[in-house]
């Protein structure tokens, strides 16, 4: 059994909610008072087509939104102490380092004449980060060590000329940053209510396995849309995830700027039977927490997937998927199993299913004749996310 790190708050009362719901069809009052069931019975709502396809907001989005909150980067655990990375998700250059066990942000451009220090997206082992074109040297600490013919800069002054750095973070095993150098970024304020749900689905003592990186034809809230509502499992994954999830069986609350889901599996029934403290969660529902604005996390029964989603045009988007398991694998059979795993998830649920009907949305906006899409009330997590972006992008404008 993986056990989680929870204490018998947020994620156990979180299962008994989604019991009583599954029992009596009503919304039961949040057993957390931070959080906010998305669930309603408002009826139809709609999400402007334009939403997706009008590159003039795409842009605004990238100003408004990627440059002014935390982004997930990556997992501590995929870089170790004394190695760097380079990573060009987002749109910016960006150096990601472990300095003796201290991982830190940079701009991937040299003091000199801005010229990109590095280009490996594989983790790599490395004392000091040179650059090609003139050989400046910088230390994992961002450090200006070494300038060739420094009598030919007379009065530089090394300790200025330090590689830029990005405010980041390490929380539950997760690397944040800012994309704007000296931001303000308060990473305990940012999270918000969403860390004792991070941290009681034990996110930070999972390890990096393997990662896929991957550009498609569409926008990129619409993948996320897609794990914001259990209705399309019986529809979409009939082969795949349908035989493991009751039908269209979830909660869905707000934390802040944030979002959280259960989806009940099929075994959910058995909670009954047990005591709380006996509760095996994640074999019972599968958690998914949405830090915003653009990373989803999804907690299966023996493994995790973080899920980060960056726009490039309104109509393409690049999605990086990185798989965290327990442990090291101890041999060769293990390692083959979780490569088993990472393709069934990344391959046939991801990318055969989710992300292909994403293109085929897109590309049914395209033809025109419709300007909204329709939700209903088990699809409020789409609308409500939607309404968190436009929230976030006012605050920012506000700053």
């Amino acid at each position: 059994m993986l056990k989680t790190q929870a204490s018998p708050g947020v994620l156990h009362d979180y299962l008994r909610d989604l019991l009583q719901f599954a029992e009596s069809g009503e919304l039961p009052v949040p057993s957390d008072p931070a959080a906010e069931d998305l669930i309603t019975d408002s009826g139809v709502q709609h999400i402007a087509v334009s939403r997706y396809t009008d590159e003039a907001r795409c842009e605004q989005e990238k100003t408004h939104i990627f440059r002014r909150y935390p982004q997930v980067l990556g997992h501590a655990s995929e870089i170790p102490s004394g190695h760097c990375r380079s990573h060009d998700a987002t749109g910016v250059p960006l150096i990601i380092a472990n300095d003796d066990g201290n991982i830190r942000v940079f701009l991937n451009q040299c003091r000199h004449r801005s010229t990109r220090l590095l280009n490996s997206p594989q983790v790599c082992e490395k004392k000091s980060i040179i650059c090609p074109y003139h050989r400046w040297v910088y230390g994992l600490n961002g450090d200006l060590r070494s300038v060739p013919h420094s009598e030919i800069f007379p009065g530089l002054e090394t300790a200025d000329h330090g590689l830029i750095e990005l405010p980041s973070a390490v929380r539950s095993g997760l690397i944040f940053a800012m994309l704007t150098p000296q931001a303000d970024m308060d990473i305990d304020r940012d999270l918000d209510g969403i860390t004792p749900y991070l941290d009681g689905l034990g996110t930070g003592e999972f390890m990096f396995f393997k990662q896929s990186d991957r550009s498609w034809n569409c926008n990129w809230k619409l993948p996320i849309d897609a794990f914001l509502e259990a209705y399309h499992l019986y529809q979409l994954h009939v082969d795949t995830l349908a035989p493991l999830f009751m039908d269209n069986m979830a909660l869905a609350r707000r934390h802040g700027l944030h979002l959280s889901a259960a989806v009940a599996r099929k075994d959910m029934a058995r909670a009954r039977e047990q005591a709380m403290g006996d509760w095996d969660l994640r074999n019972l529902v599968t958690f998914t927490l949405y830090l915003m604005p653009n990373t989803v996390i999804i907690y299966h029964p023996d493994y995790t997937s973080i899920v980060s989603f960056y726009p490039e045009t309104a109509t393409r988007c690049r999605i990086v998927h990185s798989m965290l398991i327990p442990e090291e694998p101890a041999n060769d059979a293990a390692r083959g199993h979780w490569q088993r795993a990472f393709e069934l998830t990344d391959g046939m649920s991801f990318g055969d299913e989710d992300f292909m009907v994403c293109e085929q949305m897109q590309a049914g906006m395209a033809a025109g004749g419709m300007s909204e899409l329709t939700l209903g009330t088990s699809e409020s997590g789409i609308y409500q996310f939607h309404h968190i972006l436009d929230e976030m992008a006012l605050r920012a404008q506000g700053n």
